[in-house]
C-alpha cells in the first residue's frame, strides 16, 4: 500500500493536490493569462507535421477506441507525440497514484495511427514506478513495436526532419537519473534548426501557470522555439511571448474514470520549415465512456476564443 502513495509532493502539496482533486480543480488565474489566439498556417508548406498529445495514463484494464474526426488528424500527420504516463508492465496492481500501462495499450493506439508513427516521452514523474526494470521493459515493448521513444538518458532527444523534441520532467515519485530532469542541462542538438521542449511540470489540477512557471517558460523560451507542456492532466492556455509560443499545458489524451474535470484535453498540430513554425493548430478531445469496458476519444471542438 505504501507503494501506491508514493508522490514527489511534500506533505503540504500532497494536501493541496488532494484538496484541488476532491474541488474539481483549481480555476483560480493568478496572472490573469489568457490564451493566445495561436491557430494557424502559413502559406510556407511544412517540412513535417507533428500531431502532439498530452497524457496517456493507466486503464484500469480499459479499452480504447478513436472517434473519425480524431483519427483523420492523425493520419494528416507524419508523427505522434505523447507521454506515456507509467511504464509498459503486466502488472496487477491497481492503478492509483502508482501508474502503468499493459501492452493492450500498443494494440490501440495502433488503430489511431500505426505504431511506427508513435513518438512517446518517457519523461515524468510516473516512468520510474516499476524501477529501471520497468523502463527498460517499456523501452523494449516501444521498440518491438516500432514506435520511438525519448526523454531517458538511454535516449533523451527525438529528431524528425530538421527539428527536435526534448522530453524532460520537474517531478519524479522516485527519484532515479534515467528520466532527463527539467532542472539539468538539456543541450541543443546541432543537427537541429527547429526546437521543441515538451516538459512534464506544473501543477496537478490547475487550469492556469503559476506566476513562476509563466517566468520559466520566458526563461526557457530564450533556448527553445516552442513549449508543449503536459502534467496538470487539466488543458491550459497558451501564450506568446515575444515570437514565440508555449502550450503550458495539453491535459490529458484520456481518463479511464468518470470524472470530468480530467476527461478533456488539448491536441496540437504543428508544423515547421526551416527554424520557424509554421503551423499551429489546437483543438479540444475528450474522453467518453461507451461501455463499462471501452472508452472513446475524439475531438468536441477547438480552443481558439
Amino acid at each position: 500500500m505504501f507503494e501506491q502513495l508514493k508522490t514527489p509532493y511534500s506533505f503540504r502539496k500532497s494536501a493541496q493536490w488532494l484538496w484541488r482533486y476532491l474541488k474539481n480543480g483549481d480555476h483560480s488565474n493568478p496572472t490573469g493569462l489568457k490564451s493566445a489566439r495561436v491557430h494557424f498556417e502559413a502559406p510556407e508548406i511544412p517540412q513535417v507535421r507533428l500531431l502532439l498529445i498530452g497524457d496517456l495514463m493507466g486503464l484500469s484494464g480499459k479499452r480504447l477506441v478513436f472517434g473519425e474526426d480524431l483519427k483523420g488528424l492523425a493520419h494528416s500527420c507524419d508523427k505522434v507525440i505523447a507521454n506515456l504516463e507509467g511504464p509498459i508492465t503486466e502488472s496487477k496492481d491497481l492503478v492509483f497514484i502508482k501508474q502503468y500501462n499493459t501492452p493492450d495499450l500498443l494494440e490501440d493506439l495502433d488503430q489511431l495511427a500505426s505504431l511506427s508513427r508513435w513518438v512517446f516521452s518517457l519523461a515524468n514523474n510516473h516512468i520510474y514506478d516499476y524501477g529501471l526494470k520497468g523502463v527498460e521493459q517499456t523501452i523494449q515493448r516501444i521498440e518491438a513495436s516500432s514506435a520511438q521513444h525519448f526523454g531517458t538518458r538511454f535516449r533523451p532527444v527525438h529528431l524528425e526532419k530538421n527539428g527536435a523534441l526534448y522530453g524532460v520532467t520537474e517531478w519524479q515519485n522516485r527519484q532515479s537519473p534515467y528520466p532527463i530532469s527539467l532542472e539539468a542541462p538539456v543541450f541543443k542538438t546541432s543537427d537541429a534548426e527547429f526546437h521543441i521542449l515538451y516538459p512534464h511540470w506544473g501543477e496537478e489540477f490547475c487550469f492556469y501557470p503559476s506566476p513562476s512557471q509563466r517566468n520559466l517558460a520566458k526563461s526557457l523560451l530564450m533556448e527553445y522555439d516552442l513549449i508543449v507542456g503536459h502534467h496538470s492532466h487539466t488543458p491550459q492556455p497558451t501564450e506568446k511571448i515575444e515570437e514565440r509560443y508555449c502550450c503550458y499545458s495539453l491535459g490529458n489524451f484520456y481518463i479511464y474514470f468518470d470524472k470530468p474535470m480530467l476527461s478533456r484535453g488539448k491536441v496540437v498540430e504543428v508544423g515547421w520549415s526551416g527554424g520557424n513554425l509554421v503551423l499551429f493548430k489546437e483543438s479540444f478531445c475528450q474522453t467518453q465512456f461507451i461501455d463499462k469496458k471501452t472508452l472513446k476519444i475524439d475531438l468536441v471542438g477547438d480552443s481558439v476564443e
